[in-house]
């Protein structure tokens, strides 16, 4: 995707970062976002899973990867 005209809002603390807005020259780029996913993750999706269902829960896409939100949750559930 070229860049040119893309903006965007990101949102986030410490390792966590949630993608709330993407346009480009004004047009939201998140219905593609969003159609695109329901399609399915495209690469490596065990290892994305967590990441893709959680974005798929929440309609914003977040990063850190699954990996990384499993140790985060597994942390969180021993805190509660």
């Amino acid at each position: 995707m070229p860049w040119d005209g893309v903006s965007y809002k990101i949102s986030g603390i410490n390792h966590m970062a949630w993608l709330l807005e993407i346009s480009r020259n004004g047009e939201d780029l998140y219905p593609i976002i969003r159609k695109r996913a329901q399609e399915g993750p495209i690469y490596a999706p065990r290892l994305h899973c967590v990441s893709y269902i959680l974005s798929m829960r929440t309609e914003f896409r977040q990063w850190p990867s699954s990996l990384l939100l499993i140790i985060i949750m597994i942390w969180f559930a021993s805190k509660s």
